[in-house]
């Protein structure tokens, strides 16, 4: 799937995403954005009556919180974007190291039944991308030779990272990588419920975000802005936050520079 969007508001699962009401949402899509719902964000969406264009998530664990979602006709108008993890009884999902234990351990019939992946029927339409590979960066000194000399551009390649050993910050290390794979038309992101690890998120209880979200996304962010620029998108954030401090709220791509020639895939 090649879609030729422009323009996405893409909704995270903090608290902060309840401060839009269901005309802000509409306003957005009239404005030409589509709607991008990530994760347990569908939990406020919804409440409000708000059905987004695309989804995706990363972890089983959103399929146990929101299972309703997922088994009723939520998600009828709406076009599932998702790494290709789950098939085979969650083969790539091990292979790169994720683990689910809590939930295949305390609900085993439930856990069994999202292996079978027969939800996917409930969407409008599914689409699964398989990462190259899975990048583990430790660093931000790393991060920045990284994205000189081992650079790939996402839209050739959906790559996935790692950066801290738990608690990734699935927004840089996995999410955007996948956007800008799929989406290769996209010239402005615009995103909400992302990098507010100052309130809680909807479907946690109000459980805030771990710190190791905001250590990964700054190891991963000379990365993600040399991404940005190569394709020309611009990304801001409605709420002033550690990610939108991290770009300077209204970011725009600099001017491209191509990789250096001995630059490589591998």
């Amino acid at each position: 799937m090649n879609e030729a969007l422009e323009k996405l508001l893409v909704i995270g699962p903090s608290e902060r995403i309840t401060k839009l009401s269901y005309e802000d949402y509409a306003k957005y899509r009239k404005s030409g954005y589509k709607l991008f719902a990530y994760s347990g964000s569908v939990q406020y969406l919804k409440e409000i009556g708000v059905s987004p264009d695309y989804y995706s998530f990363m972890d089983p664990n959103t399929y146990r919180r929101h299972t309703e979602c997922f088994e009723s006709d939520y998600f009828k108008n709406t076009c599932l974007v998702a790494a290709d993890l789950y098939h085979n009884d969650l083969e790539r999902f091990r292979e790169y190291g994720y683990t689910c234990k809590t939930f295949s351990q305390q609900e085993r019939e439930l856990f069994h039944k999202f292996t079978l992946l027969e939800f996917l029927d409930n969407f409008k339409q599914t689409n699964f991308y398989q990462a190259s590979g899975i990048t583990c960066i430790f660093s931000r000194e790393y991060a920045e030779k990284y994205a000189q000399e081992l650079w790939i551009r996402w839209s050739d390649e959906y790559r996935m990272f790692k950066a801290t050993r738990s608690n990734i910050d699935k927004f840089s290390c996995f999410l955007l990588p996948l956007l800008l794979h799929v989406f290769r038309d996209l010239k402005e992101i615009k995103c909400v419920g992302f990098g507010d690890l100052d309130v809680g998120r909807v479907a946690w209880g109000g459980q805030r975000g771990f710190k190791q979200f905001a250590q990964t996304f700054h190891y991963v962010l000379p990365v993600v802005k040399r991404q940005l620029a190569s394709e020309g998108i611009s990304i801001s954030f409605v709420h002033e936050n550690v990610y939108s401090r991290a770009f300077g709220n209204g970011w725009a791509p600099i001017a491209y520079s191509p990789p250096p020639a001995n630059w490589s895939t591998k």
